[in-house]
Order: C-alpha cells, then structure tokens, then sequence
C-alpha cells in the first residue's frame, strides 16, 4: 500500500472518498491515520462500518457520513492533511469531474496529496470489446468510436440497457484534469495521486 509514502503519525486526519466496504480504510488505520468514511451509499457505509469493526480498526475511524464527491462544500479549507478517492468517484462526476476534484484540492492542506483511481479508457476498453461491439450496433458505430476519445459511456448505452455508466480516461486525460482543477500530477499509475500545486 502505497500510502505510507505521503504520511505517517497518528495526526494525521483523512478524508475517504467513495469508501465502499473498508479495503482502503483498513489500510489508512494500519498507516496511523485518523479517518471520516464517506460513501454516497447509505449501504456501503453499513457494510464498511460491519468489516472495520470486524477487523478491530474501528479506533481509526472518526465518523461516518453520506457524501457525494461534487458535493464537498460543508468541508473547510485545508481540513484535512490527505483525501483518498479509490473506487473511481471522479469516473461518475462525469463533466463534473474537474469541479470535484477541485474540492478535493480546497479541503486537503497545502501540499497535502489528494490520492485518487479512476476508470481506465484503454484497458477497460479491451475488457469490454464485447460489450462495446453491441453498443455499436445499438447507438451506431460513429458513436461508439468516440468512447476510445472521450471514455464517457453514456451516449453509447441504450436507454434502459442497465450497463455500467462512467466516464474512463487516458492519463493525459488525468494530468489535463489535474492541471485545470488547480493541482500538480505527481503520479500516473493504476492508482494515481494527485498533489496540490498551492503552496508550493
């Protein structure tokens, strides 16, 4: 796990994006953090409240709440020394990406990191070829050859079709986005972090 390389103490506080059953919170109480798990599923927090206890990590964490990651204005500037969004949040921001992670950036400290994974364009779109050929023959191939381009799911899926929604991109992509939220792109790996460039 990567995050020990961006803080180590107990002081430091953290703020778990999209936290879903507890993987990651498991890992920032093993690395002395201080954690408020997010989620936008009143579900997940439920199952991440059960396996954190279940793990005897409880300790670690400072309270739970429903959050959505456009959504981050009762958050102070600089409230926290790191924001950690595994599982994709910024992938179902859509065109609200950019605005979101430039919360992101406001609530985190000066050069604090802001750790985040997104859906990847080029190898989801391998996996999926299956799926991406009937989407073609659905909403027509002009259409599905722009998923390669934009990574957006949306114009591609059959109203009512039931298939995964996000927005993937390009790690270009990431740095553009990084760049125009305010931020600096320290990383560009499966799970990518982002560091803000105020302060520096």
């Amino acid at each position: 796990m990567c995050m020990s390389v961006f803080w180590s103490g107990s002081s430091c506080r953290v703020l778990e994006v999209r936290a879903g059953p507890g993987r990651f919170t498991l890992a920032l109480a093993a690395a002395g953090a201080r954690v408020l798990v997010t989620d936008i599923s009143p579900v997940r927090l439920r199952l991440n409240a059960r396996y954190v206890a279940g793990a005897g990590a409880e300790r670690a964490v400072e309270s739970r709440a429903l959050l959505d990651v456009c959504e981050v204005s009762r958050f102070g500037d600089g409230d926290f020394d790191a924001v950690v969004a595994f599982g994709g949040p910024l992938s179902y921001a859509f065109d609200r990406a950019g605005e979101a992670l430039a919360g992101l950036l406001r609530v985190t400290r000066a050069r604090g990191p802001v750790i985040a994974s997104v859906m990847s364009a080029a190898g989801a779109y391998r996996h999926l070829l299956a799926v991406s050929w009937r989407s073609a023959t659905c909403s027509g191939r002009i259409a599905s050859d722009r998923i390669p381009a934009t990574g957006d799911l949306r114009e591609t899926q059959p109203p009512g079709s039931g298939q995964h929604l996000c927005r993937m991109f390009r790690s270009r992509q990431i740095c553009a986005l990084v760049e125009q939220a305010g931020g600096g792109c320290s990383r560009c790996r499966p799970a990518t972090g982002f560091r803000p460039a105020r302060g520096a």
